[in-house]
């Protein structure tokens, strides 16, 4: 099956970006007006919820089975592939704090990964059954979840933890 949202779409090439799940590891890139086949990403990964494009950093962040891949969007060069453990959600961009945030659904962890760098900065532990993570729209909640509790989270008190890591 295929997965995609309104997150895999890149406004500026007109792109909507689908990725495989369960029966292959590839990325599709599709013209979103005629729906042809623009490129073809393999994540040597198993399986992936979902792309999420970062327009403004120009990347695509493809959730894997064991971790995510980030790749360039305008050369389709791979420029990370990060485990991060069993059952990797999709990316959420955080644009207010150039953050990303990396649920796990079979590790019980939400990552915290800085938006320039892509190194990780922090694991916070969630329980296990974790679904994508949200920002609020004026980026000061991130919202959470396992599969017993949902968790709304300052997103101010997590810049003063990271603070000395940044």
């Amino acid at each position: 099956g295929l997965f995609t949202g309104p997150e895999s779409v890149d406004e500026a090439t007109g792109s909507l970006y689908l990725t495989e799940w369960g029966d292959g590891s590839r990325v599709w890139e599709l013209d979103l007006e005629t729906l042809k086949l623009r490129s073809m990403r393999d994540t040597h990964d198993t399986g992936s919820f979902g792309a999420t494009v970062d327009a403004e950093r120009r990347r695509l962040i493809t959730s894997g089975f064991w971790g995510i891949n980030v790749f360039d969007l305008d050369t389709g060069e791979l420029l990370l592939r990060q485990r991060l453990g069993p059952g990797v959600r999709e990316a959420q961009i955080d644009t207010h704090n150039d953050l990303i945030y990396v649920a796990t659904t079979f590790g019980g962890h939400l990552w915290v990964i800085d938006r320039d760098t892509l190194r990780t900065l922090a694991r916070v532990s969630t329980g296990l059954g974790g679904r994508r993570p949200y920002v609020s729209h004026d980026g000061r909640r991130l919202f959470a979840s396992s599969q017993s509790h949902i968790f709304v989270i300052d997103t101010d008190a997590i810049m003063r933890r990271l603070a000395p890591h940044r």
